[in-house]
């Protein structure tokens, strides 16, 4: 079965703004982000011991960039990923989520690391 797509709706099935499916598990959201790619999307995780994180992918390069909202060279549509941004803001103040800039090194450092990761 063909699943029909909306011009800029992402490939994953039924993948929709901070929302879930039956492809993903409670904790996790698929955040529809287009602007980098018509498709781009990030993630929302819901973990028990460190509430809610967000993942940009490639909506921000580095924490600069996210605070003087700059839209990366690699860009497809520059009005989708400033209403991205939007988006992607409003969800992380609305869920006081920790975020992490996947490109950012000083956030990859940030993480913790595998075991400590799972406690």
């Amino acid at each position: 079965m063909r699943s029909r797509r909306r011009r800029g709706e992402a490939a994953f099935p039924r993948a929709h703004d901070h929302g879930r499916n039956a492809t993903t598990p409670p904790a996790l959201g698929l955040l529809l982000l287009p602007g980098h790619t018509p498709g781009h999307q990030g993630l929302q995780l819901r973990l028990p011991h460190a509430g809610v994180v967000l993942l940009s992918g490639d909506l921000y390069h580095s924490r600069e960039a996210r605070r003087l909202r700059r839209v990366p060279r690699v860009n497809t549509d520059r009005a989708a990923t400033l209403a991205s941004m939007d988006r992607f803001e409003t969800i992380a103040a609305r869920t006081h989520a920790r975020v992490v800039i996947q490109h950012d090194p000083r956030d990859i450092a940030a993480l913790p690391h595998f075991p400590a990761c799972l406690h």
